[in-house]
């Protein structure tokens, strides 16, 4: 898993203009129950894709599953 993570990490590192290399660590994370790791990826990658709704419904589930109810809502108010 570490060495997984470690591979996206570095693909994010050499094309920074794309998000979906930290998506799948976001995504890694989340399927894996790391909910707290899911949440602070998944908002660093929708500060520079405001419009990435589907990102927005993974932002507020991992919101959601670490119990962060308030802030799960207001990321689905600006869905």
């Amino acid at each position: 898993p570490t060495k997984a993570i470690e591979n996206w990490r570095k693909a994010a590192s050499l094309n920074p203009n794309e998000p979906k290399n930290q998506e799948a660590i976001g995504d890694y994370y989340y399927e894996n129950k790391f909910f707290l790791e899911a949440t602070k990826e998944f908002e660093e990658i929708s500060k520079s894709n405001p419009f990435n709704y589907k990102l927005k419904l993974k932002l507020a589930d991992s919101q959601f599953q670490i119990k962060n109810f308030d802030q799960a809502e207001k990321t689905l108010i600006h869905i």
